[in-house]
């Protein structure tokens, strides 16, 4: 199934089959296509371990482990203006709102994202920044780019 969406008269984009990832996408608040006229791209993210390397004598290296640090994850995608409904807000708008809504400073409980259907490759975090830009105004596509800082699990 593709979604069509009239960008302006005589134009339109395509956006074949987003609800078929091939790696299925959650956020918390997060509506989707259909209802934020947002497609999740992109997610990126990493996660590093707070270490101390000490060089001794001998040629030895001591190590100190303090656990994980917090982590970085980037979700990013295309947003588009109109589709089937007499709705004129655009997706980057619709971004804007999950944004507002969700970021660290508006709620105490932190985001949950999850890639996959086992829950393995679950992040917990704050949403912490947003990026967006207008990409092609003929087509009245943009792209958006959300950043969470991600929580070491042993503190979800």
């Amino acid at each position: 199934m593709s979604l069509i969406y009239v960008s302006q008269p005589g134009m339109a984009t395509v956006v074949s089959d987003p609800g078929a990832s091939p790696v299925p996408f959650a956020m918390t608040g997060w509506g989707g296509a259909m209802a934020f006229k947002a497609v999740v791209t992109d997610v990126q993210g990493g996660h590093r371990e707070a270490l101390q390397a000490t060089p001794a004598f001998r040629r030895r290296l001591f190590v100190d482990s303090f656990g994980r640090e917090p982590g970085r994850l980037r979700v990013a995608g295309v947003a588009f203006a109109g589709g089937c409904s007499d709705d004129a807000t655009h997706g980057l708008e619709y971004v804007r709102d999950f944004y507002d809504a969700h970021c660290a400073s508006a709620r105490a409980e932190p985001v949950t994202v999850l890639l996959g259907t086992t829950g393995a490759a679950r992040d917990v975090g704050f949403l912490v920044g947003l990026d967006t830009a207008v990409d092609r105004a003929d087509l009245r596509l943009g792209s958006f780019a959300l950043t969470l800082a991600t929580l070491p699990r042993r503190f979800e």
